[in-house]
């Protein structure tokens, strides 16, 4: 695993590094680039480096910088940075809620029925899962009061996201029914399409609409951080992409009542 090219992939999370910022990371992209005849960045010496194409660029980082195994977000590139971490040491320098709660339980699944405590399953096959759709969470803090939320509209059984997951999530609910309970923003599109799961649903809350007219709960900050990830059309959530467009903003699930 070659750590230097991940940290420095990883200023492209939600940004336009520019060219100094990721110069070796640049060298490397740019001889894989011609050697494979496919461009899917555009960097150029004094400008602002860019992603054209996400795909492209995962796998070549799979390929390049973690000896050949997937990587497909970049959820995926902090968890790989962070898990030769103590667990002291992700929650003190990791400064959000998704990935810390994934560097730490990376390889487990985190389930939780009605108002039962939530727990880590090693073994998934041991989860008890009834014949009703599961409501996959995004946010810790929001997964640990799901129930006070969610129970009202019928819900009984939660998992565990933080953001795009680990592959042991992943996995145990390729055969599920999965009711998708994400933040409001262009973020989520993508966490919902990269899902593959027997049936699944965007969880539309009756409210999101009054939300999204109400300023004190827009975060316009994060809808500039990503708005260069806005997707044109989405059919299932054309709703999303037009509240999102008419209001120039997101909504994170936590301020959901």
């Amino acid at each position: 695993m070659n750590k230097t090219l991940l940290r420095q992939a990883l200023k492209f999370k939600d940004n336009t590094p520019t060219y100094s910022q990721t110069k070796q990371l640049n060298e490397v992209v740019k001889a894989y680039e011609k050697e494979h005849e496919k461009v899917f960045t555009h960097i150029r010496y004094g400008q602002r480096s860019k992603i054209l194409d996400r795909e492209a660029f995962f796998a070549f980082l799979s390929e390049v910088a973690n000896d050949g195994k997937e990587i497909s977000s970049f959820e995926d590139i902090e968890r790989l940075l962070s898990v030769s971490q103590s667990r002291q040491e992700n929650i003190e320098n990791t400064g959000n809620s998704k990935s810390r709660y994934i560097a730490v339980f990376d390889g487990v699944v985190i389930f939780k029925h009605g108002k039962e405590e939530p727990k880590l399953y090693k073994d998934p096959k041991t989860i008890h899962v009834e014949n009703k759709p599961i409501l996959a969470v995004e946010n810790g803090e929001t997964f640990l009061r799901i129930d006070e939320m969610a129970s009202k509209f019928g819900y009984e059984q939660y998992i565990y996201l933080g953001g795009m997951s680990n592959r042991a999530t992943r996995a145990f609910l390729e055969d599920k029914e999965v009711v998708f309970f994400l933040d409001y923003d262009i973020e989520a599109i993508r966490i919902y399409d990269s899902f593959q799961c027997k049936s699944k649903h965007f969880f539309k809350h009756p409210d999101i609409e009054s939300y999204f007219a109400n300023e004190k709960y827009r975060n316009e900050v994060l809808y500039r951080k990503q708005l260069s990830a806005l997707p044109d059309s989405q059919p299932e959530l054309q709703w999303l992409i037009d509240l999102i467009k008419q209001y120039s903003a997101v909504i994170e699930q936590e301020v959901l009542r």
